[in-house]
């Protein structure tokens, strides 16, 4: 630390005294409250921005406006890069994803017509083991919630659809999880709506969709026989599943979505799997309550 750093510094100290110094104003203006977490890096950053200046114009000169400019301009290149990585997390992205999806389909849904949207958490693994630990399938926590509660007892209100926010594989657990969802939505005439990964049909990413020659050549060998077998079933018709997927939000930029805090430029060039993508049975849900709405 410089000398002019160590003048400041003790300048700040010395006059806990005073309404407000030219230090805390400026702290103030960060909103991060003395005792937080990174209070204190912060204050040394603004202190040491500080002496810089004070270094910078020590012969009285003006203060170079373009410099500072190409130092805010340098963090914000830095804090951005820093959030791509955060954003970019497959975990962070299925949680954005889920909720801003969960906000899309609230937004377009009109209640005024009397139709009502209720969230249940459970995640797929979970609902598997709901059907897997129950004697039968009329004693899973699914088929209380989507049959018993509604359409089962006089009165009820039935449910309409079921929007399951997964992404299932052509893989022995999916298969099983997919005929005990559409046997429930068969007794209780509510489809279940979900959609495919690109693993489902032996792809690594939607981007190689267009690759395939003969869509319905895929369905027809040995590796889709249970897949194949589910949909000859009765409760199949029951059964929605959507492909590929539709951008949920916009890149970040100071020019098409700002933030309001700092100019982030959200780096997605890198990799095609940086955007948020959305699951595209929030589309159909929205669909179907609009037509709903529509033409009850």
């Amino acid at each position: 630390m410089s000398l002019q750093e160590e003048e400041l510094v003790s300048s700040h100290a010395g006059q806990p005294e005073q309404a407000s110094s030219l230090l805390d104003q400026i702290m103030a203006q960060t909103r991060i409250q003395p005792g937080s977490e990174g209070y204190d890096v912060a204050l040394q950053g603004v202190t040491a921005f500080i002496a810089s200046i004070l270094q910078s114009t020590a012969s009285a000169e003006p203060v170079n406006k373009l410099a500072v400019d190409s130092m805010i301009a340098d963090i914000d290149e830095r804090i951005s890069r820093q959030m791509d990585v955060i954003i970019h997390a497959p975990a962070f992205q299925q949680v954005e994803s889920f909720w801003r999806s969960l906000k899309t389909m609230v937004d377009r849904v009109d209640f005024r017509e009397n139709i009502k949207v209720n969230v249940l958490h459970v995640t797929k693994q979970e609902l598997l083991e709901d059907f897997e630990f129950a004697p039968e399938i009329i004693q899973s926590g699914f088929y209380k919630h989507v049959y018993s509660s509604g359409f089962g007892q006089f009165g009820g209100k039935p449910i309409a659809a079921v929007l399951g926010a997964y992404e299932f594989k052509n893989t022995a657990p999916d298969m099983k999880l997919l005929q005990y969802v559409s046997a429930v939505g068969a007794m209780a005439h509510a489809p279940f709506l979900s959609s495919v990964s690109p693993e489902f049909m032996g792809l690594n990413s939607w981007t190689e969709l267009p690759n395939i020659k003969d869509l319905y050549a895929i369905f027809e060998g040995p590796a889709y026989t249970k897949w194949r077998a589910l949909r000859d079933s009765e409760d199949s018709r029951y059964l929605g599943l959507t492909a590929p997927r539709f951008l949920l939000r916009q890149p970040y930029s100071p020019t098409d979505n700002p933030v309001k805090n700092f100019n982030y430029y959200e780096d997605v060039s890198q990799n095609h799997e940086d955007y948020l993508w959305g699951n595209t049975a929030w589309m159909l849900a929205c669909n179907i309550a609009d037509s709903f709405a529509k033409y009850r």
